[in-house]
């Protein structure tokens, strides 16, 4: 590429920010600008896209608004073929403007079982580059051969994530590229007790927080009954569950096990996303990621660590690459709900180990998972892709 910078077009196509949003801000904040010069691309403007504001690049917006023709984006009830339609209009439109602006590689944040669309146009039109971001572990998600041929390249978030991808077969070159933690801004500048008040508790009770997105696998449900299980032992115990985006009845759900149990005294629910998360993490105790069937990354369990918070995750999934158990973190079977209130149990009535723990844990963060060592990864997988024709 001689001295002019590579550019790089990030495609956006998400309708919350989460966890692949917050890392896709950590690799924009930290990438070489003196290689990069880095363009976001979002399909047409959405509310959680004001979480970019504060990062210091091009962004572009492919529509203006909500058009007739975008399917479930526009219509409640929509006409069977039009997300199809939408998605073949908005890769048309990203590659005409992969193509006018001269994008050397297309970096797909978030890879979907409906990407093929999305980069078709590109890889026929354009010479660009095309990567995509395989963040999860669910199988639905995993692209289909024909979609996974047009990249050039599929990142995956940790080994658990590569081997998941992979156990529908090879289709393209695929390669482990673990997240970052953003360690900057996991802090707070509150005591523990100050924001225990901030989020409406008392200073004196003890928080235990269930944090994640409201859906059936994040076992908000277990956490519900393992708390209702040793909630008598400690009567000054709260459980905040923290997040959103549920759909259907799920709210209901957790507020008829909350009555189940008896525990509609102690249990709060945000019912949407909290933006600032940090203030959570500070304020609880324990924090809580029980995700059923393991996460292809999975952040909670390193911001907690950073705020100074214990944390228990699943025995299973990404997190065992980095988290042992009983040394820097605590795992359990996250099926079985009387194995994750004794886990509670444990951390409550030992919080000395359990603050050694995430202290150990922090130094690992420190070494392994910086934002500065996701962007030198980031440079080394560019030039990759870069070198491979």
């Amino acid at each position: 590429m001689g001295n002019q910078r590579v550019k790089v077009a990030f495609l956006d196509y998400s309708h919350i920010f989460a966890g692949a949003e917050r890392v896709l801000c950590d690799m924009l904040a930290n990438l070489d600008r003196e290689k990069y010069e880095p363009i976001l691309v979002f399909p047409f403007p959405r509310e959680h896209q004001k979480r970019y504001d504060t990062i210091d690049c091009e962004k572009v917006w492919l529509n203006d608004s909500v058009k007739w023709w975008m399917g479930s984006d526009r219509w409640s009830h929509p006409v069977k073929g039009t997300d199809l339609l939408k998605r073949s209009i908005l890769g048309m439109q990203l590659a005409v403007f992969v193509k006018q602006r001269g994008v050397d590689i297309l970096d797909v944040n978030l890879m979907r079982n409906d990407v093929m669309m999305w980069v078709w146009a590109t890889r026929k039109l354009t010479h660009a580059r095309i990567m995509g971001h395989y963040r999860s572990h669910v199988l639905e998600w995993i692209a289909p051969p024909s979609a996974q041929k047009l990249f050039d390249l599929i990142v995956c978030v940790s080994r658990y994530s590569m081997g998941r991808y992979l156990s529908k077969g090879r289709h393209t070159d695929v390669k482990v590229l673990y997240d970052a933690v953003n360690v900057s801004g996991m802090c707070s500048e509150l005591t523990k007790e100050d924001a225990k008040v901030k989020l409406g508790f008392r200073p004196e009770d003890i928080l235990i927080s269930s944090v994640g997105q409201l859906s059936e696998h994040k076992g908000h449900d277990n956490a519900i009954r393992a708390f209702a299980n040793i909630s008598a032992e400690f009567p000054s115990a709260k459980l905040l569950i923290a997040g959103g985006g549920g759909k259907g009845n799920l709210m209901d759900y957790y507020r008829s096990i909350i009555r189940e149990e008896g525990v509609s005294d102690k249990v709060v629910m945000t019912g949407k996303q909290i933006a600032d998360i940090q203030t959570v993490y500070r304020a609880s105790d324990l924090t809580l990621t029980l995700t059923k069937v393991g996460e292809g990354f999975g952040l909670v369990p390193y911001e907690s660590a950073l705020l100074g918070t214990p944390f228990i995750a699943p025995e299973f999934g990404a997190v065992t690459e980095f988290v042992e158990d009983m040394n820097n973190g605590l795992l359990v079977d996250t099926n079985h709900i009387d194995a994750i209130a004794e886990k509670m149990r444990w951390v409550l009535s030992h919080p000395d180990d359990a603050q050694s723990m995430v202290c150990n844990l922090r130094k690992l963060i420190h070494k392994e998972l910086t934002p500065q060592r996701l962007a030198e990864n980031l440079d080394k997988t560019y030039q990759y892709i870069l070198d491979k024709h």
